[in-house]
Parts: structure tokens; C-alpha cells; sequence
């Protein structure tokens, strides 16, 4: 088409105003440099259609991948002629866009460490397409786990031993996990208090050992600063960790475990020795933040009139729970009132009798 008849300029026009796709083209226009940029400039993604002369052009594959959403999956690095993917200015500029960019990128440089740290700055899955090499590498692993700890699992396993690459990770999982710890450190009592300092849920992953450890257990079971921050900002109910059932039986008997795991979550009275169901103070700081424990108190606790009021004030439900003189108080009937009315209770007294 002569480039400067009138219909060659409503082309570009067309692909200017983005009206047109190249994959609709006649094949002579597919390797007009003019009408490819223009096509390029408005989706990056028409680079696939592009002649493979311009897919060779660094020019229009740079132009391409600006121009493609960044973050998107796609990456147009992906129709660019193999010499381009193996150019390392029109790699790193890629990596720095596009999640999948080094999915594509010629192998000599996915073992490329300064494109490999650049591309998991950015994009921390990233990872997955580096050479095995780099999987090995501190600074490039230290960086993924910071963006996502999760990611650990796909690291060299000589890193799954590194304290700070661990704690890291942790600190950067949305349901921290030590599964794909090495177990040595599972043991390592340096690691466990500060991994349970930051989650007392891995807990569960310490060597039975630790779960002996009562410094250990008592910082599980004690609620850390992110944690009194979330209970802050969403309510006094909103974490529901209980860490007590993880440690040995020998601290669920332990009467100064129980009370600090109870105090940051009355539902650990569950795991707690039968034993110390019978202790009046704990009972009592238990029904205060979960009313339905009562049911696990001795009988004679469900007798005592101020732990049972604390219960029903927490939970109205746990008015059944109630003993029988108490169930007919009517201070506690009146607390109780919407459930005592609620078509549960009228099941309850059926099942009851």
C-alpha cells in the first residue's frame, strides 16, 4: 500500500485511534514498522501478530513491553525474536514489568544474578524460572522471602536451614508454616522462641523436645504485638489462635501455662489437665472471654454465682450450662432473657428431659 495515498493514512489513523488489530491485517501491513508501532503502542500484546522481521526490532519490542499492563501475566518478551531474549538490556527491562518475563528469557540469562535480583524485586514468583544456581543464592532468596515467605518452599534446601532466611519468611507468610523447614531447626531452641514469638501456631512444628520447653510454650501461648494490634483494630474476639493443644502434657498441667493461654483465648481451657477445671481463678478468667467453657468447669464452679454471670454476660448460651439454683435466679434469667426466648433454648429443655 502506497504510504501516502489516503488509505494508507486512514490505516493509521485507525490503528492510532486503537480501531484496529493486526491480527485482522493483510500480512503486508504486519510488517509495516509504521503501522506495527502504532498497533504496539496502544497493546503490547499485537506484537504477536507483527512480522517476525519487527519482532527482531529492539525499538519495537522495547516499545511493546512498555507498553503492555504493567504486572500483567503477559509479557511480550514472549513473541520476541530469540536474539531479543537473549539481549540483556531488553531482558532487565522486562523482568522489571512483567511477572513471566524471565519465563522467556534466553537460559544463559536466567542464570544472570543482577537480572535474576531484579526480576524478584519486583515479581517474587519470579524465582521459579531462575537457574538452580540461584535458588542457592542469600540475597536473591532473602529477597523473595521478604515479599512472600511462602516462597521458601521453592529455595535451595541449604537455605532452609538459615535462621534469618526462615525468620523471614515467616514474618512474611499469610499462615506461617515451618513444612518446608529443614527439622533441624525444628529443634533449634533459638529458632523456636523467636519463630513462636511471631506466631505461636508453629508451635506444632517444634521437635516434641521444645514442646516441653516452658519458655518456650508461655511465648506461643502469649499474644504478640501483631497479634494485640489485630485485636485492636477488628475486636476483642478476632484471634482465635489456641496454641496450649501443641504443648506437652506435662505445661497443660501447668497452672501458670493455663492462665496465660486463657487469658489471650478462654478456648484453651479445652487442652488444659482436667485438673485444673476445678481452679476458680482460671474457670473464671476463662467464661469471661469464652461464656460456653463453662460446660467444662467442675459442677461445684457452675454453682458460683459470679462465674456463672460472667459466662452468661459473655454468652447467653452458656445459661444452660448453669446449675439449677442458678437457673432460676432471676438477675441471670434476665440476662439470659433472648436466648431463654430463642427456639434453641426450647430445644435444649426438650433434649433435656
Amino acid at each position: 500500500m502506497d504510504k501516502k495515498s489516503p488509505e494508507y493514512k486512514l490505516m493509521i489513523e485507525e490503528f492510532r485511534n486503537n480501531d484496529y488489530s493486526l491480527e485482522y491485517v493483510d500480512d503486508s501491513l504486519k510488517s509495516d514498522r509504521e503501522i506495527v508501532l502504532e498497533a504496539i503502542h496502544h497493546d503490547g500484546y499485537e506484537l504477536k501478530y507483527a512480522d517476525d522481521k519487527l519482532k527482531a526490532d529492539r525499538e519495537v519490542v522495547l516499545t511493546a513491553l512498555k507498553q503492555s499492563e504493567v504486572n500483567s501475566s503477559f509479557s511480550a518478551l514472549e513473541f520476541a525474536d530469540e536474539s531479543l531474549k537473549a539481549d540483556r538490556e531488553i531482558v532487565l527491562e522486562a523482568v522489571r514489568l512483567h511477572p513471566n518475563s524471565l519465563s522467556w528469557a534466553a537460559e544463559n540469562l536466567k542464570a544472570d544474578r543482577e537480572i535474576v535480583l531484579e526480576a524478584v524485586k519486583s515479581h517474587p514468583n519470579s524465582l521459579r524460572w531462575a537457574s538452580e544456581s540461584l535458588m542457592a543464592d542469600r540475597e536473591i532468596v532473602l529477597e523473595v522471602v521478604r515479599k512472600d515467605g511462602n516462597l521458601l518452599e521453592q529455595v535451595d534446601d541449604t537455605l532452609k536451614t538459615d535462621h534469618e532466611v526462615v525468620l523471614t519468611a515467616i514474618k512474611n507468610m499469610e499462615y506461617p508454616s515451618l513444612s518446608f523447614v529443614d527439622d533441624s531447626l525444628k529443634a533449634d531452641r533459638e529458632l523456636m522462641l523467636e519463630a513462636v514469638r511471631i506466631d505461636g501456631s508453629l508451635l506444632e512444628y517444634a521437635d516434641e523436645t521444645l514442646k516441653k520447653d516452658k519458655e518456650i510454650v508461655l511465648a506461643a501461648v502469649k499474644l504478640n504485638q501483631t497479634q494485640i494490634d489485630q485485636m485492636a483494630f477488628m475486636g476483642a474476639n478476632s484471634f482465635d489462635g489456641v496454641f496450649l493443644e501443641h504443648a506437652d502434657d506435662s505445661l497443660k498441667a501447668d497452672r501458670e501455662v493455663v492462665l496465660e493461654a486463657i487469658r489471650n483465648n478462654g478456648f484453651s481451657i479445652e487442652h488444659a489437665d482436667d485438673s485444673l477445671k476445678t481452679d476458680r481463678e482460671i474457670i473464671l478468667e476463662t467464661v469471661r472471654s469464652a461464656g460456653d467453657m463453662l460446660k467444662l468447669a467442675d459442677d461445684s464452679l457452675k454453682s458460683d454465682r459470679e462465674i456463672v454471670f460472667e459466662a452468661v454476660k459473655n454468652r447467653q448460651a452458656s445459661f444452660r450450662y448453669a446449675s439449677e439454683e442458678l437457673q432460676n435466679d432471676p438477675e441471670l434469667k434476665k440476662i439470659a432473657k433472648n436466648y431463654i426466648e430463642s427456639p434453641a433454648y426450647e430445644e435444649y429443655l426438650k433434649q433435656k428431659d
